[in-house]
């Protein structure tokens, strides 16, 4: 092989410009072919991944609707058992009828009954999930535990039993109660004419969120209710997961989320809390009162809310961390309105009531622990407003307020002439304003600035610059303690002395972010992609093509019930890397195919060459003999090339 430089510029021999010419047309199909392969595998992946989510959202509509079927067929049967009741009293064969339903499902936590003597009792299904056994303390051969109540006042009992897998008892154990099933959602709003359920709330004995069905039994005042966990659908969602990028939620229209195939990050992590030093008396009262109730609001996040009835938040986070300083026992009960929480701890059905501001109402109900937070106010309009430093700035204009506030009643005394328009929640108030129903709302900044972010609303002015002794309204969170426990205030006071600054200041960092900074530790009560929520995804069946924090991804959304105008609904959101990357994979064996077979063949290319090549060069060797008048040394030379 020989290059020449002329003046012609670069020139390469025959045999070079054949075996390149060779090449370039062979790589340039072999790209082409790639290109197509990657496009059909591409379209395929895509086509395929929309197949399997329609099936997952079908499958999860389906499983729904079962849950649902099978609950309110289960609670109308049962309700209409002859043999529930014997006598007015609870049939002693409620066990194993109970037993037999509930064998071979593990859907149903608990089926029990409340009588309208107050009586309770329950037949839980401990294997329906890992955290009734570990959470009521059952060991591996128990199958069933009954959960009995009743007496009055202080000679009310709750009686445990723990029965094998054929109905054998193993062992009792009582202690005292005052669990009074009347006055729960499901007794009070339950009908002999149909079936009633719960939203989903926090079961008192499990501690674990989950919803309840329920019936009254005909002509009488008994009322019969099935449970179902929220761990059930949540296990679900994590068995339709067939990549492991992918991410499934379950929401409302408005982005809060119900469940996920995710673990919530940050749930469990608390700071470390040493014992600290109790008197004898302190530690007699903690061994003798046994768990405590404790409120949990819904929705007032980061302070304390639930998502999908799980207890979270600042104040949730510092009686767990109390709880470890001390060895008190906590139980949370969530599920009712703000109002409803006051109730039951007037009637002595919650031990503590949190978290508060202090009122002229509420600080006579019980004892107020110390100060265990300080939060500063914030006022929220649409943008292009007046700098608002004073809450009087808001006289004569509407003041939109959630209805579980308990500021509500200080604002409408120090300040008459504002009006209040009074909304169900934090959300709520902010949508007020964005919709022009008011022209502001007043709250704890964190609050507010943590709805905001996570229900992705924009175009909000805050005004952040008031001063509450100025505008004389509380800005102090405290715990109000049932006044027959005068001993727990104590403690939690002397809890709360010694916490030290780290345990504060990881609880501040956790729960408490910079504005417009997202904090990931925090559990959402959201779903995490604005996205999801976006008219750029509101085609439902359709996998949606677009870009999270720069990066592209595969978005599809279907409603959980199509018929409905606002139904909930299911989601997968995967990167184009994890969803492609089968594709990808293939494009990069072919090409690594190619190459190799193309520089395999590079040797046998420059041999294929030859019967091109050789009749040239015998040509341009005689045409030199002729050149140079030899023409005795022209030979004859035969090819089977034409030119």
């Amino acid at each position: 092989m020989t290059i020449q430089f002329q003046r012609k510029g670069l020139r390469f021999s025959i045999r070079l410009t054949v075996v390149g010419v060779f090449a370039l047309a062979t790589t340039l199909t072999a790209l082409i072919a790639i290109g197509l392969q990657y496009y059909f595998s591409r379209t395929m992946a895509i086509e395929t991944a929309l197949s399997k989510y329609q099936s997952n959202a079908e499958s999860t509509r389906s499983y729904l609707n079962s849950i649902d079927s099978n609950a309110f067929h289960l609670t109308r049967i049962l309700a209409k058992h002859p043999q529930i009741l014997k006598d007015g009293r609870i049939n002693p064969d409620s066990l194993s009828l109970f037993a037999d339903i509930m064998e071979n499902n593990r859907l149903f936590y608990a089926i029990y009954l409340g009588l309208g003597n107050g009586d309770f009792y329950e037949v839980v299904n401990l294997s329906s999930s890992n955290t009734a056994r570990r959470q009521l303390k059952a060991i591996p051969t128990d199958r069933w535990m009954v959960i009995r109540m009743s007496g009055e006042a202080d000679e009310r009992r709750r009686i445990f039993e723990y029965y094998t897998a054929d109905l054998t008892l193993r062992v009792t154990h009582s202690e005292p109660s005052d669990y009074d099933p009347r006055i729960r959602p499901w007794y009070t709003n339950a009908r002999d004419d149909t079936v009633f359920k719960t939203d989903p709330y926090l079961f008192q004995h499990l501690q674990a969120p989950g919803q309840s069905y329920s019936m009254r039994l005909p002509g009488s005042d008994a009322v019969l209710a099935v449970d179902i966990t929220l761990a059930s659908l949540a296990s679900f969602l994590k068995a339709q997961t067939t990549n492991n990028g992918s991410e499934i939620y379950l929401f409302k229209p408005s982005g809060e989320l119900i469940s996920s195939n995710l673990t919530q990050p940050g749930i469990e992590s608390l700071p470390y809390a040493a014992p600290i030093q109790l008197t004898e008396e302190e530690t007699r009262f903690i061994q003798s009162v046994g768990k405590l109730r404790v409120s949990n609001e819904l929705d007032w996040p980061p302070i304390d809310y639930a998502v999908s009835a799980q207890p979270l938040g600042y104040s949730v986070d510092l009686l767990r961390i109390i709880a470890n300083m001390t060895g008190l026992q906590l139980e949370f009960v969530n599920g009712y309105s703000w109002p409803e929480l006051m109730n039951l701890f007037q009637s002595d059905e919650l031990d503590i009531l949190q978290p508060i501001f202090p009122n002229a109402t509420n600080t006579t109900l019980g004892k107020l622990s110390n100060s265990f937070l300080s939060l500063p106010y914030a006022v929220v309009t649409r943008p292009g407003q007046t700098a608002i430093t004073a809450i009087s700035q808001l006289n004569n204009k509407t003041l939109a307020l959630p209805a579980s506030w308990s500021v509500i009643d200080v604002v409408e005394k120090e300040y008459p002439d504002i009006n209040i328009l009074v909304v169900e929640t934090p959300i709520a108030a902010l949508n007020a304003v964005l919709d022009g129903k008011a022209f502001a709302t007043l709250d704890s900044a964190p609050v507010l600035h943590y709805t905001a972010d996570h229900y992705y609303l924009d175009e909000l002015q805050f005004h952040e610059k008031l001063d509450p002794k100025v505008d004389r309204i509380p800005n102090q969170l405290h715990f109000l303690v049932n006044s027959k426990h005068p001993l727990l205030v104590t403690i939690l006071n002397k809890a709360l002395s010694q916490l030290e600054e780290f345990q504060v200041e990881q609880l501040r960092q956790k729960w408490f972010v910079t504005p417009g900074k997202e904090n990931g530790r925090q559990p959402k009560t959201t779903v995490p992609y604005p996205q999801l929520i976006a008219p750029s995804t509101d085609i439902l069946n359709h996998l949606h093509e677009i870009r999270i924090i720069g990066q592209p991804y595969f978005v599809y959304k279907a409603a959980i019930n199509p018929d409905a105008y606002n139904s909930d609904l299911f989601a997968v959101v995967i990167s184009a890397g994890e969803l492609l990357a089968p594709s990808l994979n293939r494009v990069k064996i072919s090409v690594a195919i190619t190459t190799l077979c193309l520089i395999i063949l590079l040797p046998f290319i420059w041999l294929f060459a030859a019967p091109i090549v050789r009749p040239i060069k015998r040509l341009a060797i005689e045409n030199n003999h002729i050149k140079n008048r030899r023409y005795d040394d022209v030979e004859f030379h035969d090819s089977s090339i034409i030119e």
